[in-house]
């Protein structure tokens, strides 16, 4: 369709109509699906894509391998502080069905994995060489709000205002990567469909940022726009209307649009989460008590506490410096003093991981703020150790649990009973500044242990389903 479409226009990718151009393209969020999914379907054991240098025009070949990703997922399967905590069961083991969530495409292709993958392999990793162009390219191309790069201090996620921007030139650099990679004669590589389609909508990309600015004049363009997700949103909610029916007729979406149209009319309705109901009834069915209680009942694991000295910590240094420089980071926005903010906050750290992330935005926690997540980590983990978890389960109010029982454990620390005893020179005592820093990371330590054990959870049943399957005998 798109070769009668251009057949007699001077562009490869765009002809005139009413003496306006119209580009044709792919959309862009399938690409990122179809690169991890043709890296998947290497048939090496290892799931190799053989490719070229990105800035070099060398003839070595770089080795993207699959395993990589496997081998760091696997690493940290059991462990509450990851390098590279996107990385789930259904995101590296993804079925057929999960195949066509871009979501779980994008904790591939994610900041904190290439971070990971370049703790775990160092830069000069093929894997990371790759993960980084296909994530430069996604951060490009995907941008849908002005603020998008302001929030992510990322300046690859911030809209384009002029057609001499910087990353055209990175585009540039990849339509030509690209290129070098199909004349590789090599079978490690994209099919021939993803890669003609992939560089045809990249250079449809850089040709309309620069008609949107050379011909229209627009004041900033967001490349996110240039995708159908808004179109297959509604078409979705078409077919729920419908009954779930897939193949809607015309008559089925004018009544569809008749019924949105009144959902979009009455009451209150949030974009995530459907139509918002409230009534007094409800907040009377509410005990303020229930939701505040801090009555619980340490004493079954008070004994924790007396293997703190004994126990090893088996956590990634650079991960529990990550999530103690969120927890200052949160803090100290509640801090007017500067000595109080002073308190939790360090001077710089060599960290490549933390650098790689922060990118400014969060700050480099003290040492004493490290010795306390440390702490916290210690007692997290006992608690859900062989003896202590199924006791830790059953209470009623684990968050509260673990506060109370790291709260007796840190008066009787010599370094972290400072928070306990001691005051700012504003009058602040330290233990309005503890249980902050504490609530914090109990918050990410409860939340990563609920998607571990769901992590796991998962891997059982795919696990049990295989079971059955090699358990069927064909007569």
């Amino acid at each position: 369709m798109f070769s009668l479409l251009v057949k007699n226009s001077s562009s490869p990718y765009s002809f005139l109509s009413c003496g306006f151009p119209v580009f044709v393209m792919f959309d862009t969020v399938h690409f990122l699906k179809s690169i991890r999914n043709n890296w998947l379907n290497q048939r090496d054991s290892d799931r190799t894509f053989k490719f070229p240098h990105f800035d070099s025009t060398s003839n070595d070949l770089l080795m993207a391998k699959f395993s990589d990703i496997e081998n760091l997922y696997k690493k940290e399967l059991d462990q509450l502080l990851k390098l590279a905590p996107r990385l789930t069961h259904k995101s590296v083991y993804p079925s057929s069905l999960e195949r066509q969530n871009v979501s779980l495409v994008c904790n591939i292709f994610n900041e904190t994995t290439l971070a990971g993958l370049e703790a775990e392999y160092g830069e000069i990793s093929g894997t990371v060489h790759f993960v980084e162009i296909i994530l430069r390219w996604w951060n490009i191309i995907n941008v849908k709000n002005c603020t998008k790069g302001i929030h992510k201090q990322n300046e690859l996620c911030l809209p384009f205002t002029s057609a001499s921007d910087d990353r055209l030139e990175f585009l540039d650099k990849f339509l030509a990567w690209l290129e070098r990679w199909r004349a590789l004669d090599t079978t490690s590589c994209l099919t021939t469909d993803t890669h003609q389609a992939l560089y045809q909508s990249t250079s449809v990309i850089s040709e309309v940022v620069e008609y949107s600015f050379s011909g229209v004049g627009v004041q900033y363009l967001l490349t996110g726009k240039l995708q159908t997700d808004n179109l297959e949103s509604r078409f979705s909610r078409y077919r729920q209307s419908s009954g779930g029916n897939y193949n809607v007729s015309v008559a089925q979406v004018f009544e569809s649009e008749k019924k949105l149209h009144i959902m979009s009319v009455l009451g209150v309705k949030s974009a995530k989460y459907g139509p918002v109901k409230f009534s007094p009834e409800i907040m009377n069915d509410i005990s303020i008590s229930d939701v505040m209680s801090t009555d619980v009942d340490v004493n079954p694991f008070v004994s924790v506490l007396n293997y703190i000295g004994n126990e090893t910590v088996d956590v990634h240094q650079s991960v529990l410096l990550y999530v103690c420089g969120y927890a200052a980071h949160k803090t100290t926005q509640l801090l007017s003093c500067t000595t109080c903010s002073d308190f939790v906050l360090g001077t710089h750290t060599t960290d490549k991981y933390f650098d790689n992330l922060v990118r400014s935005g969060l700050t480099v926690p003290s040492d004493i703020v490290v010795e306390l997540g440390t702490f916290l980590y210690t007692v997290m983990q006992l608690l859900i150790s062989e003896e202590y978890e199924t006791k830790f389960l059953t209470c009623q109010n684990q968050k509260q649990l673990l506060l109370n029982l790291v709260g007796q454990g840190v008066k009787s620390h010599v370094s972290l009973q400072i928070f306990v005893t001691d005051s700012c020179l504003c009058g602040r005592p330290l233990t309005d500044i503890y249980k902050k820093l504490v609530s914090i990371m109990c918050n990410i330590l409860l939340n990563n242990y609920t998607k571990l054990q769901n992590d796991h959870l998962i891997c059982s049943k795919k696990e049990g389903v295989n079971r059955k399957l090699k358990t069927l005998h064909y007569f």
